[in-house]
């Protein structure tokens, strides 16, 4: 972790972990998916996408990767279009496939009054994973405790099946976190699930 005082300093609602020098590691992506939050409450329809910055920050090549639903062969425009679409997740370490109602994230729904949506999927890690959480409108409504069970490639995988209730318009993004002996911080993210309510 390379940048305890880099940026702006959080606003005092943001309650990011700082230390003497700055931002602690997971401070810095607290604060980060924050300001992403902040963003996707004003409006903006932004998928969340990865660089490694390797040579300036203290990471090897691909540490932080994009991952983009591709139903067909790869390609180059099919993988453009779907991380444009936000049919994607981001990570530094484990791997999150999840739907709601069935479709990928970055689908949009529209429904004339709140309802009740499905978030399914499986979260995957190299080690077991200390939390999973559902975030609706910058708010963790949900955290919940991996069962790490091992699959059959040896990794530690947890099924995600929770109903989750919006009654108004917003998003939807889940995001897990490694429990690692080195107490750094590895996570992955998706892209948001959107929901516009009628008025």
């Amino acid at each position: 972790f390379g940048f305890p005082a880099f940026g702006d300093k959080p606003g005092d609602y943001m309650k990011v972990e700082q230390d003497l020098k700055g931002f602690t590691e997971r401070g810095w992506i607290d604060f980060s998916f924050q300001n992403y939050y902040a963003l996707l409450n004003c409006g903006f329809r932004m998928r969340p996408t990865a660089g490694t910055a390797s040579g300036v920050h203290p990471v090897p090549l691909g540490f932080g990767r994009v991952y983009v639903h591709q139903p067909e062969r790869f390609s180059y425009n099919g993988w453009v279009q779907g991380l444009d679409q936000g049919n994607s997740f981001v990570t530094t370490g484990p791997m999150l496939f999840v739907n709601m109602d069935g479709k990928r994230a970055g689908t949009s729904f529209k429904t004339d009054g709140g309802r009740e949506f499905h978030v399914t999927g499986t979260a995957v890690g190299g080690v077991p994973l200390e939390r999973i959480e559902i975030v609706v409108n910058g708010e963790v409504t949900r955290s919940l405790k991996p069962a790490n069970r091992k699959n059959m490639d040896g990794a530690f995988e947890t099924v995600i099946d929770e109903k989750v209730n919006l009654s108004e318009s917003g998003w939807l993004i889940v995001r897990c976190y490694e429990d690692r002996p080195d107490r750094r911080v590895r996570f992955a993210h998706t892209s948001p699930f959107h929901v516009d309510v009628a008025g």
